[in-house]
């Protein structure tokens, strides 16, 4: 947390190394004592992505762009060239909704879906889909909007607030895979797995044993993907 908070200073994140008893005072209700420090950014927060995607929308439609909805992509059209003998591929058209798009570039991101579009031009790229999952507590004395994200890192866990109630969530180490995406599923959720899950609120009662008497107000289990080192998967197929 050190390296990181000095890495942090280098690009411009406001961040602190907390002792225990420092930790303590910033979120009351969680258990330090088999802890070393703590790393606070007070920059750090939250976003509602359904609100930030539609203001992009509203943005790239000021400028002229176009959202089609419930237009599956069918088929990708390459043809091949050669650079200094060897051979390459390049994008030509998309096939979606009975149309040809002449395009010579497609951006995928599709998430879970993502190799059900590069499967079209034979390629793979390093997703894993997986049924992810947090869920709700009811009200707790002393949580509001204002604390801070909580990510435990050994434990593997995170913490956010939602209201009054505490959002937990976390990856586990036998998680579970989606291994035959549908196609069709949108906008749905899978029945979550307490057993998967249990191993993520052992870790969650550990650093705050307040849980352990809570009742759980909601939970929700969704399709998401992750890269193995979970860092994002950006930029251009070198092929």
């Amino acid at each position: 947390y050190k390296r990181l908070s000095t890495m942090g200073e280098y690009f411009g994140v406001d961040s602190q190394v907390l002792s225990p008893a420092e930790t303590k005072d910033l979120y009351p209700i969680i258990n330090v004592d088999d802890i070393y420090g703590s790393m606070y950014s007070p920059t750090d927060g939250t976003i509602d992505p359904a609100g930030v995607v539609n203001a992009y929308k509203r943005a790239a439609e000021k400028l002229g762009s176009r959202f089609v909805e419930n237009c599956r992509v069918n088929d990708i059209e390459t043809e091949t060239y050669d650079v200094q003998g060897k051979r390459r591929r390049k994008i030509t058209a998309v096939q979606a909704g009975g149309q040809r798009i002449k395009t010579p570039l497609v951006i995928n991101c599709t998430g879970a879906w993502a190799n059900a579009i590069t499967d079209m031009v034979d390629l793979k790229v390093p997703l894993r889909a997986m049924k992810h999952a947090y869920i709700v507590t009811e009200a707790i004395e002393g949580v509001h909007p204002g604390l801070p994200n909580l990510r435990d890192h050994d434990l593997s866990i995170y913490f956010k607030t939602q209201g009054d109630s505490l959002a937990l969530g976390g990856y586990e180490q036998n998680p579970e895979f989606w291994k035959n995406v549908d196609p069709h599923f949108h906008f749905g959720l899978f029945d979550l797995d307490w057993d998967t899950f249990n191993q993520n609120l052992e870790g969650h009662i550990q650093r705050c044993p307040l849980i352990e008497t809570l009742g759980i107000k909601s939970t929700v289990c969704g399709p998401e993907s992750f890269t193995p080192d979970h860092k994002p998967l950006v930029g251009p197929d070198v092929e």
